[in-house]
């Protein structure tokens, strides 16, 4: 409960923000994506715990989200003060439950009968209560989270304990050899010794912060039951992830993703026992949930085997919002893909489950904000696989440095391919964006100078780093390469929090800040490249 508290009190505050931004800025819109994600968050959260009147209270707060996304109701002032109403509201009831006292009814209800009224002015429908709102635990974009109690193995706290003693007693002889006007190669050893007990201090560092993913798959058991119940479905789950670990920071957002994830594939993917027993399937529906290392990453799949993506019914939802041309054929990947473009659903109602067109997307941020990436693939009649593929470490990160003027910047070493000098024949000027020929391939070209203007004359020799995303290959063009860099990653500040195509920030040897690519966030800011389900196979590096 008092988790619970702290993660409301950060949702709230969330939403309390981004009130008062849309009635400074009606226009600023795009806070009401993650806006609907912190109610969303909220109002699952609440009943997962045995709450009534919060998740139902904050369903009619999610309606009116909805309406303002949706130009149908406009930030006034007057709204905007019953909105912040009621999120002043509902933080004390979630207060409250932390003390163990009832769920205070009275002041949300004659709040949210304000709202109504609002409402009306527009011809819109007073909200409704929340049907049945089940476990939805996913935080919005600026939602701090409380920090989690992480177990570490006593042999990980021996091992760190021992480096840290070698260590120190490594610099207490370099110390002495200083001292003692030792040659200049005694002292080169001494720092080499230095040098490989730090490394051996941050390899222990690593280990401690890593823990079993298995019991993170084991949370959602509960999620599957409810949300079967409510669909009228029977649906099992199985998990396999024995021996597989992760960082302790890629834990919430991995849980997060993987409870939106289960509840669109019963929602969505698992056919009701009447129509899988026409099929000739077994009435019960089966979700399998499994998770392994491959190469230094940690990969969860989520397969059901329902009926797999109505890619008809994608490809006209798709044709009525304007994402893909009345003329054009799509692929079938370049259809799945577009199930994770931001407010798309093929639901025909909005229920406590779906409709919103928010929780697909809300995967794919979650996990791009651990560099990780999403895919997803499906066979009709047969089922529908999500595959996240996630890095085992977020502290320290083997990166590719590159500089553009003063500026640094990292770039995900398991993206790059190739890099070397930029071939001759590409306008300097004006060509921010276009393609390059490589020799043994043709790519698209950013240069970084266009994302991230940052002063200064162009260098006269650029250079080139191809990188792999879900979307392709990408050649950026930088001024100089700095080479491989293992780095300490911080987390942005407020400020470059919101920046698209930044990561984070590390500190480079020479002192320098460089910032951290995210490089499926640059490139669809930059090149409009949308996401893919496919990730191109390598062709080689040199």
């Amino acid at each position: 409960m008092h988790i619970f508290v702290e993660e409301a009190d950060g949702l709230l505050r969330c939403l309390e923000q981004g009130f008062l931004a849309l009635e400074a800025y009606p226009s600023a819109r795009d806070v009401l994506p993650g806006m609907l994600r912190a109610a969303h968050t909220l109002k699952g959260s609440s009943a997962s715990l045995g709450l009534e009147r919060l998740p139902a209270f904050t369903h009619s707060l999610e309606e009116s989200l909805e309406a303002l996304r949706d130009g149908r109701l406009v930030a006034d002032a007057a709204l905007v003060s019953g909105l912040l109403r009621a999120v002043d509201g509902l933080r004390h009831m979630a207060r409250n439950t932390r003390l163990g006292e009832p769920e205070e009814t009275g002041d949300m209800e004659r709040i949210l009968a304000e709202l109504d009224l609002l409402r009306g002015r527009t011809g819109l429908p007073p909200a409704g209560p929340a049907s049945e709102p089940l476990p939805h635990p996913h935080a919005g974009d600026d939602a701090p989270v409380p920090a989690a109690a992480v177990r570490v193995e006593e042999e990980r706290l021996d091992r760190l304990l021992d480096v840290t003693g070698e260590l120190s007693l490594g610099h207490g002889r370099l110390m002495e050899h200083v001292r003692g006007g030792a040659s200049r190669e005694t002292l080169l050893s001494g720092l080499e010794d230095l040098g490989q007990r730090l490394r051996s201090l941050e390899a222990a560092v690593l280990q401690a912060r890593l823990v079993p993913v298995e019991s993170v798959l084991q949370d959602p058991q509960r999620t599957v039951r409810d949300a079967a119940e409510a669909c009228g479905k029977r649906v099992r789950l199985r998990i396999d992830a024995t021996g597989a670990d992760v960082d302790t920071r890629v834990i919430r957002p991995l849980r997060s993703a993987l409870v939106h994830l289960l509840r669109n594939a019963v929602d969505h993917g698992i056919e009701a026992p009447q129509t899988r027993a026409e099929r000739g399937k077994p009435a019960e529906g089966t979700l399998t949930l499994s998770a392994g290392h491959q190469r230094g990453f940690l990969v969860v799949t989520l397969s059901d085997d329902g009926g797999g993506l109505d890619r008809g019914r994608i490809l006209a939802r798709a044709r009525e919002r304007g994402l893909v041309a009345p003329d054009a054929r799509p692929s079938d990947e370049e259809l799945d893909a577009l199930i994770f473009a931001p407010g798309f659903s093929t639901a025909e109602a909005v229920t406590a489950l779906s409709g919103r067109g928010v929780g697909l997307d809300a995967v794919r941020q979650e996990v791009e904000s651990v560099r990780g990436a999403l895919s997803v693939s499906s066979q009709e009649g047969q089922g529908t696989t999500f595959t996240l593929r996630l890095p085992l470490h977020l502290a320290i990160v083997p990166g590719f440095a590159v500089s553009v003027g003063a500026a640094a910047y990292l770039v995900p070493l398991e993206a790059v391919e190739e890099c070397g000098p930029l071939p001759p024949g590409i306008t300097r000027a004006e060509a921010a964006r276009g393609v390059v020929d490589l020799g043994a391939r043709v790519v698209p070209f950013l240069r970084l100078r266009a994302a991230f203007p940052s002063g200064g004359m162009p260098s006269h020799r650029e250079e080139f780093v191809v990188v792999r995303t879900d979307a392709g290959r990408v050649a950026l063009v930088v001024d100089a390469l700095l080479g491989e860099r293992h780095v300490v990653l911080k987390p942005l500040g407020p400020l470059l929090r919101r920046q698209p195509g930044l990561a984070g920030a590390s500190v480079l040897p020479d002192g320098r800040l460089a910032l951290l690519l995210d490089l499926p966030s640059l490139l669809r800011s930059s090149l409009s490249i949308p996401s893919s389900s496919a990730v191109p196979a390598p062709r080689g590096t040199r």
